[in-house]
């Protein structure tokens, strides 16, 4: 990876940065591209693609953990990185969504023709949200001496592993069976997530290495945790702007909370499983934080079957609290 690194600085130059962010940005739409492809093609294909897509937006938070174990790097960051990552997820990602389109679970054209339905839209995201707060409530929980050690990794990554089969489960019941699925097809799109991954690896890996270099200013190792974070949100952004322009509340909600699984427990459980994570005070409080907007999610769409516009102005208003209290620290 480091010969690729050398070709790239050579030929970017002072760009590299900027050309690193490109890469990061274009493979991770690669990545969804192919996986929205597959969804088109079969049951099996569908399956699959809505086991992958977490993975895919939370590729980043993985590849960031697996960098800094392997140079037994800051692991103090990722904390402050999935914090960053789940609470936009959470926040920004809907609540701005909600401002330009709107999110309704089942839109004003097909309410009439949907509500019967309605169950079988609103089932999954009950599961997320349901899922998400009692996996938050057993991070804090595990948290309190201040760290997640090993055995307590393997724990996280047991409660993560039991919410991956019920969503596989409820992809395999909400979608249909349907024509035989194309192998080449599959194969080539197979090939094409794999090349996305390996290029936002080098990315991720470039940009942390930038990052880790500097040692003064903004864009230094001093907010490597808030950058990263931040970057690795660009396929949240890319989903949530796509499936909210096609009046699809269900997939923005689906894919940002299928986010924040990935990064809490997963990019915890997998850390602590190979080096104890110290947990900062701010993270356990931000965990009940995070609890709590995900109930005011799952009450709004449960009663209301959509985000009003005045609860999204105001999770901005709480996003913009949050960041400024986290800059303060």
């Amino acid at each position: 990876m480091e010969y690729l690194h050398t070709k790239i600085a050579e030929f970017a130059g002072d760009w590299t940065p900027w050309t690193l962010l490109a890469l990061y940005t274009l493979s991770s739409g690669l990545i969804l591209w192919r996986l929205h492809a597959m969804a088109q093609r079969g049951r099996s294909s569908a399956v699959l693609s809505a086991g992958l897509l977490p993975y895919a937006t939370g590729w980043g938070n993985l590849c960031l953990v697996w960098l800094l174990l392997r140079i037994d790097g800051p692991t103090e960051a990722i904390p402050l990185n999935l914090w960053t990552n789940n609470l936009t997820s959470l926040s920004l990602m809907l609540a701005l969504p909600a401002l330009i389109w709107g999110l309704k679970l089942i839109p004003d054209s097909q309410s009439k023709k949907s509500s019967p339905a309605s169950p079988a839209i609103r089932g999954p995201f009950i599961l997320n949200c349901v899922t998400f707060i009692l996996l938050s409530l057993a991070t804090w929980q595990l948290g309190q001496d201040g760290e997640i050690d090993r055995n307590e990794g393997f724990a996280l990554l047991g409660l993560f592993a039991l919410w991956q089969c019920l969503q596989i489960f409820q992809a395999l019941k909400r979608t249909p069976a349907a024509s035989t699925v194309s192998i080449p097809l599959s194969l080539l799109d197979g090939l094409l997530i794999l090349v996305g991954g390996f290029i936002s690896l080098l990315a991720v890996d470039g940009i942390v290495t930038t990052l880790m270099a500097q040692e003064t200013g903004f864009f230094s190792i001093l907010q490597l945790g808030l950058l990263t974070g931040a970057l690795m949100l660009l396929p949240n952004a890319m989903l949530a702007w796509h499936y909210a322009r096609q009046q699809r509340a269900d997939a923005v909600y689906h894919s940002q909370l299928s986010d924040a699984h990935i990064c809490m427990p997963l990019c915890l459980a997998l850390c602590a499983i190979f080096k104890p994570l110290a947990l900062p005070t701010f993270l356990l409080d931000g965990l009940l934080f995070l609890s709590a907007l995900a109930l005011v999610h799952l009450l709004c769409l449960q009663l209301l079957k959509e985000l009003p516009k005045l609860v999204a102005a105001g999770l901005l208003a709480v996003y913009a609290y949050a960041l400024f209290i986290q800059f303060s620290l």
